[in-house]
């Protein structure tokens, strides 16, 4: 997003400096600031959520700004209300872009995102503690001790893990998933409920009036891992071909 901005400012230079009349400046440069006013304004609060995380205010404002882009940005739309009442292992589809990070953060209710520990240092300072658990980085009993921990934070909120392999899109919308987060609920008797993020649309440095959706899908109870894991993948690859039929559609 920061790198959109930084192109959308370097093509308004190049056109300042155009050998061409004052008025057809004017009418490119009104152009092209109307057609990037959107992604300048995200970017805007991207920047300004890196300030609160550089003053040690990002655990109090970043929230408030996810919510804000959101909202304010894109026809938002999340069934939020289908997020079971009992605590599940929210699986979810990877982030493309830097915006789609901030999804998980408007989901309301107790959630934890785990996440990997070579990105504590830098999540740790957006995330509260209580909003992030993290995977041991040793390979050996990596499966046990993040189960543990998964197990841990069961008892009070729900445990949001990406399973795509982004590696393994191979075009597709929705890659494969990773099997671990299915055999945990399996072992811990505990559901998986799919979570569908969209991904933001850019054309040419700019980001359009388009919609925005998060899908939360039928909680499974896991009997065959395997299983569950192709039904949670047809659905995000449906869900995500529908988003991106629908874009643009209001």
């Amino acid at each position: 997003m920061l790198y959109t901005l930084i192109i959308q400012i370097i093509i308004l230079v190049i056109v300042a400096i155009l050998p061409v009349s004052k008025r057809t400046r004017t009418i490119i440069l009104a152009t092209l600031v109307f057609s990037m006013y959107k992604s300048i304004l995200i970017a805007q609060k991207l920047i300004e959520l890196v300030c609160k995380i550089i003053i040690g205010q990002g655990h109090i404002s970043y929230r408030n700004i996810a919510g804000g882009i959101f909202k304010n940005n894109f026809r938002f739309h999340a069934n939020f209300e289908d997020i079971p009442s009992k605590p599940s292992i929210l699986v979810t589809t990877y982030p493309v872009t830097l915006l789609e990070y901030l999804v998980p953060v408007l989901i309301p209710g107790s959630t934890c995102l785990l996440a990997s520990g070579s990105a504590k240092k830098w999540m740790s300072m957006v995330y509260p503690d209580t909003e992030c658990c993290y995977i041991p980085t040793k390979k050996g009993g990596r499966y046990s001790a993040v189960k543990e921990i998964v197990k841990e934070r069961l008892k009070d909120s729900h445990v949001i893990i990406y399973v795509e392999n982004k590696e393994r899109r191979y075009g597709r919308s929705v890659g494969n998933l990773w099997k671990g987060a299915f055999n945990m609920a399996k072992d811990l008797g505990v559901t998986v409920t799919p979570l569908v993020i969209d991904n933001v649309y850019e054309d040419n440095c700019s980001i359009p009036e388009q919609n925005f959706n998060v899908y939360v899908g039928s909680s499974f109870q896991v009997l065959d891992p395997m299983s569950t894991l192709i039904q949670v993948r047809t659905l995000m690859r449906e869900k995500k071909e529908y988003f991106k039929r629908n874009k643009f559609t209001v």
